[in-house]
């Protein structure tokens, strides 16, 4: 007979008491701190990487082990700090702006940016002074600062704020609600790797394992062990440099090393016209793609090839796309500006709709489980009433 189990709790009071205390502090620390440099540079230092937070985890537990996080407390920490910290925090501990629900929000300031110019201006700015907008002298006077004798109007900020506010939580709410109830279908079932998430769940699950466990981070008898603060301390002498240039401008950035140019196009364009064969070769993303199945790699190889290749030559060899000599350098070229056939349009709406679509009907079964819950037998899962 299989064993059940067991879950424990991980949004505890003092797990919860951490996130209301960071999410404020990380939002308004990272936005004075990327005011002191270009914006693209992504600044800032919380929250933390999650082998910091292991370290003080562990510190702590030796001090007093009743002050040790538990493996389901660390996990709730993580998705809080996901959510402030964006999509590659669970890759790299790379931060992004802010607050950043993966990168959805960026989608919804891309909306928010489009109906900002006419025509949809004329119909919302101009006729209707939209609720997720303050007037335009507002924000001009918010962008460019206060003059002598001139106040902020809170009261044209109360609508965008409470707007803004309670989307933010909807939208919050939704995402997680959606995401539990696909997770069977997409763990259990599928049994998808979701690669950018390993670096990070793996280093709190070994660091919450028994004491004398050789899986134990922390057993430094464990050849695993060796292993993984080896690599720690390369990794960090590595990334050092980001650090250090806040201070000290002419310092080169990791990237030097971490981030390298690759660009054939010198040696195909003569053959191949059109096609693009350019790109970064990223050294940190490699352990991260080894992760992931062959099929999942090869349907990207096989997209690309398709889509950056074969298009483009055969578009320019008919005649139906346009060529100047450079354009392979311009990868979006063909597959976002010019032609009939946008990729990018592809990737990120039709795409993106099939795919959900598919994990629709694929979990629906288990997703009329949870509904019929509602006035039926209840369900739990992982500890988790359905209701």
């Amino acid at each position: 007979m299989s064993e059940v189990p067991e879950y424990r709790r991980g949004l505890t009071p003092r797990v919860l008491a951490i996130i209301v205390v960071m999410v404020p502090v990380t939002f308004i620390f990272n936005m004075l701190l990327s005011g002191l440099t270009a914006w693209w540079v992504h600044a800032g230092m919380l929250p933390p990487s999650i082998m910091y937070i292991i370290l003080i985890n562990e510190l702590l537990g030796r001090l007093n082990p009743r002050l040790k996080l538990s493996r389901s407390e660390l996990a709730v920490l993580l998705t809080a700090f996901f959510a402030l910290g964006g999509y590659a925090y669970t890759m790299y501990g790379e931060l992004k702006f802010g607050i950043n629900i993966v990168s959805t929000y960026n989608n919804i300031m891309s909306a928010v940016r489009a109906l900002s110019v006419d025509p949809a201006k004329t119909f919302w700015l101009d006729k209707y002074s939209p609720l997720w907008a303050p007037p335009p002298e507002v924000v001009e006077l918010a962008w460019k600062g206060l003059k002598p004798g001139q106040y902020i109007d809170w009261g044209a900020w109360i609508g965008p704020i409470t707007f803004w506010t309670l989307y933010f939580i909807t939208w919050s709410i939704w995402s997680y609600t959606i995401a539990f109830m696909l997770r069977r279908q997409m763990i259990e079932v599928e049994r998808l790797p979701f690669a950018m998430v390993l670096p990070t769940a793996y280093p709190i699950v070994w660091s919450t394992e028994p004491k004398n466990s050789p899986q134990n981070l922390f057993n430094f008898r464990s050849r695993l062990a060796k292993i993984f603060w080896i690599a720690f301390v390369l990794g960090f002498i590595g990334t050092l440099p980001d650090l250090v240039r806040y201070f000290l401008p002419f310092i080169p950035p990791s990237s030097e090393w971490s981030t390298h140019p690759v660009n054939l196009n010198a040696f195909t364009s003569s053959v191949l016209p059109g096609a693009s064969f350019i790109g970064n070769f990223i050294i940190p993303r490699v352990a991260v793609f080894a992760l992931l199945p062959l099929d999942f790699l090869l349907s990207g190889v096989v997209a690309w090839f398709v889509m950056y290749v074969i298009y483009p030559c055969i578009g320019v060899a008919t005649g139906f796309l346009p060529y100047t000599p450079g354009v392979e350098n311009h990868p979006s070229h063909y597959g976002q500006a010019v032609g009939p056939i946008r990729a990018i349009y592809a990737t990120n709406t039709g795409i993106m709709l099939g795919i959900g679509l598919y994990a629709l009907y694929m979990a629906w079964p288990h997703i009329k489980t949870i509904f019929s819950s509602i006035s039926g037998r209840d369900v739990e899962e992982q500890g988790v009433s359905y209701r």
